[in-house]
């Protein structure tokens, strides 16, 4: 097979050895990994597309970086993160209560939040190779803080990346064979600060119960201007809501239908999911049906699923949340042999240190200056 990205030639695998792109043969991987790399990334006025042979200047156009090839894997690493850490603070919000497993990792993800500053570590791996980060979340939504550092290191092409965030300015620098390359960003403070009244508005939400799901609901509808509730019938919905969420916190029917177990070890108890996604889907979507405004909506999806049987049955996903003291300390996911290992530690002791970020800052906006200018030169 040939790496769509850098040319190289290699018999199989899912990530190319040299530049660690993952081939197309990997369905889930590529869709997971993939679509981060066609992102944008706003700054400034220019449009920037790969250097060579011609960079390309368009003065109203936002920015539009795209790195060559093998500076891509930086991009999918930050990708990465922000997915992982998307995915817990969703399964947070999503399953805040209820006395079942889905309370037990909402809550111990909400835990972790609150602790206001928190370590972790993340391992993508597929057999010999492997991409690592570590880093420190300071989040204080009260005093509007979010910073946060991480270093990430890909083993295939001896790739080093470090990410932070600090005083709504974020930066990357990604290092490889002794180059450099930056990105630096500065964050609309009013943004920032509508985040955190958000997120202390509804982080206590109480899923279980309908007139908070359908406050949310009804935010939501009115970010939308109006199309969710085009779609569905708001007050149906929240009591829809709430059911799921209360079978989330049935081990019976996660066992029926998401392959669920538990078990306890050395005082952390680990909820594993094996679901097949056609069953686990076909016993989640029904508690939605009365919710769609017109029947059609509902049978029209049914069908797409029954469409998509053969390809679900092909994914093999596994996902395991580690609690302990309350808190979730970790989750582990193996999409077709590709293993997603994520740890949280030190919390509300973790620190970060402001003086090299406030350096990183400094070196990151002047070198990513200097690397726009030398492209127009």
């Amino acid at each position: 097979m040939k790496c769509t990205a850098c040319g190289y030639e290699f018999p199989n695998g899912k990530f190319c050895p040299v530049c660690g792109t993952p081939v197309a043969e990997s369905t889930t991987t590529q869709s997971c990994l993939g679509n981060f790399e066609e992102q944008p990334v706003t700054a400034a006025t220019y449009t920037y597309t790969n250097p060579d042979p011609t960079p390309t200047y368009t003065p109203e156009a936002p920015i539009t970086p795209v790195m060559p090839a093998k500076r891509k894997t930086g991009k999918i690493i930050a990708a990465i993160l922000a997915l992982v850490l998307v995915v817990g603070a969703v399964v947070g919000v999503m399953a805040l209560f209820g006395g079942g497993p889905a309370d037990s990792i909402g809550k111990g993800a909400m835990k972790v939040l609150k602790s206001e500053t928190f370590n972790f570590d993340v391992t993508i791996s597929e057999g010999e190779y492997s991409i690592t980060m570590t880093g420190t979340v300071e989040f204080v939504p009260e005093e509007g803080i979010l910073n946060f550092y991480m270093e990430g290191y890909n083993k295939a092409i001896d790739s080093k990346i470090t990410v932070g965030m600090y005083d709504y300015c974020a930066f990357s620098i990604e290092e490889e064979g002794g180059d450099k390359w930056y990105s630096y960003q500065e964050f609309d403070e009013d943004s920032l600060e509508e985040f955190f009244e958000y997120y202390l508005e509804y982080s206590d939400s109480d899923l279980n119960k309908k007139k908070d799901v359908l406050l949310i609901l009804e935010e939501i509808d009115d970010l939308s201007d109006g199309e969710l509730s085009e779609v569905v019938d708001l007050e149906i919905l929240a009591e829809c809501i709430t059911e799921y969420v209360g079978a989330h916190n049935d081990k019976k029917w996660l066992e029926e239908n998401a392959g669920f177990s538990q078990e306890k070890k050395n005082g952390v108890t680990y909820y594993t999911y094996e679901p097949d996604l056609y069953d686990f889907l076909e016993g989640s979507l029904p508690y939605f049906e009365e919710a769609l405004e017109e029947e059609d909506y509902y049978d029209d999806t049914m069908d797409a699923l029954d469409d998509s049987r053969s390809e679900l049955d092909r994914i093999n996903l596994e996902i395991t949340f580690g609690v302990k003291s309350g808190y979730l300390t970790s989750v582990l996911m193996d999409v077709e042999g590709v293993e997603i290992e994520v740890t949280f530690s030190e919390f509300g002791k973790a620190g970060l240190d402001y003086d090299e970020l406030e350096d990183l800052l400094s070196e990151s906006e002047k070198g990513y200056e200097e690397q726009w200018s030398s492209y127009y030169d």
